[in-house]
């Protein structure tokens, strides 16, 4: 087997292993008011207030790169997202900055991002009980902050 081989079957694997450990928590409604309304903005009883990291490890044709994403939510409904990806083969960091406002809607988050005024749904999940994990497109993220 090729170096390269070596590699993205290694990389396979933790992302399956990362995957599995994904599905094998419960998971629980999230983020409706009180009476059963969306949370505008966020409120500190919105699970999403916070900053939420994770790192990913991508393969690509004859490329491995490091994602390392975070999305930041403030109680004030403003939020941040921020993408940097590291290619093996250059070194370069390459990151997207980008500020929004949201609305938590329970199981998805309305995120209008305001350099382009574009609106997205984005999915999210808490896992039961937990107060340091957020699924967020189905990928599970870490408390930061």
């Amino acid at each position: 087997m090729r170096g390269g081989n070596r590699l993205g079957a290694l990389v396979a694997a933790v992302g399956a292993a990362a995957c599995f450990a994904c599905a094998a928590h419960p998971i629980g409604p999230v983020g409706l008011g009180d009476d059963g309304t969306d949370i505008v903005g966020g409120t500190q009883s919105s699970p999403l207030v916070g900053t939420w990291q994770v790192i990913l490890l991508v393969t690509t044709d004859g490329d491995v790169q490091r994602w390392t994403t975070r999305w930041t939510f403030e109680a004030s409904g403003k939020c941040h997202f921020q993408r940097t990806v590291v290619s093996l083969a250059e070194g370069i960091p390459r990151t997207v900055d980008r500020d929004c406002t949201y609305v938590d809607q329970s199981t998805s988050v309305k995120v209008t991002y305001l350099d382009t005024r574009t609106e997205t749904a984005v999915p999210y999940e808490v896992p039961l009980n937990s107060t340091t994990r957020l699924l967020i497109e189905g990928v599970e993220y870490e408390r930061a902050t």
